[in-house]
């Protein structure tokens, strides 16, 4: 339901979503989000919806709903997006949900489309038509106004980190603390990576408990890569190396679900 409130949405807002793709230097077309953050972030999230479709059986469903999010990206033209709904179709594509044949098919498929791709499309006119083809050909660039953006937010870290490396700055306090040592204005709330956040925030030992925990949610996916939990919290771990705002109920949530799974008492 809410995936469709979202193409709801983008029809309501379609002449936004056409004056963006004829105004791409915006970045992302603006308009109302259910999600906060800007549309980057609503993407980014609809992007661990089609984890929680993948299922021995309806696998037409998991199809339908991941071209769905997949779409979202390429409309909002959100990178972040675009890959974590390919890295969730390669868990699907190597989980135990997909047969052998479904395996050797997308192999075969991909290697064409692939090879099609790289033999006969002319990417940069692509990316005149498509911006999220346009920003994910600028990565690293100079007109790389996301990673530039980044980069200079991250210059002032250290300083936040090394005023409160041991009990931290506070909850949601790294940037101000940055702001107010550099005596820059960054224009953001958080640091844009929740490893670095929760380190600067909570100080050595909440950045270490963070790491553990990440490393034992990766640890029981790895020996249990059919559990649909444990990979909609690893998508999002992923993710939360370049953003993570407004995402923090869903990992936590997600993450109870997971352990009242785990040690559910059998009825008896």
């Amino acid at each position: 339901m809410m995936i469709l409130a979202v193409y709801v949405k983008m029809l309501v807002f379609l002449d936004e979503i056409i004056y963006f793709f004829r105004n791409p230097w915006l970045g992302h077309p603006y308009f109302p989000m259910f999600y906060g953050g800007g549309p980057n972030l609503e993407a980014t999230w609809f992007a661990f919806f089609s984890a929680f479709f993948i299922s021995s059986r309806r696998k037409w469903l998991f199809y339908f709903v991941w071209l769905a999010c997949m779409g979202v990206g390429l409309i909002y033209a959100s990178r972040v997006a675009i890959v974590m709904n390919l890295i969730s179709f390669f868990f699907f594509y190597t989980s135990p949900y997909a047969r052998r044949w479904e395996r050797q098919f997308f192999l075969i498929f991909g290697a064409a489309v692939f090879g099609y791709l790289i033999t006969f499309i002319d990417w940069q006119l692509i990316s005149e038509k498509l911006v999220a083809v346009q920003r994910l050909l600028s990565v690293g660039g100079s007109e790389d106004k996301g990673m530039q953006g980044r980069f200079h937010l991250w210059s002032g870290y250290a300083q936040a980190l090394r005023a409160g490396w041991w009990s931290g700055t506070g909850a949601g306090n790294t940037v101000p603390v940055m702001e107010l040592l550099t005596k820059k204005s960054f224009g953001e709330d958080n640091v844009h990576n929740i490893y670095m956040q929760c380190f600067s925030d909570f100080g050595v030992i909440g950045g270490l408990l963070f790491l553990i925990l990440a490393f034992n949610i990766l640890k029981d996916f790895i020996k249990d890569r059919a559990n649909l939990f444990l990979l909609s919290l690893v998508l999002y771990l992923i993710a939360g190396l370049v953003q993570f705002r407004g995402g923090e109920p869903y990992f936590y949530l997600i993450l109870g679900l997971y352990i009242g799974k785990k040690y559910e008492q059998p009825e008896n």
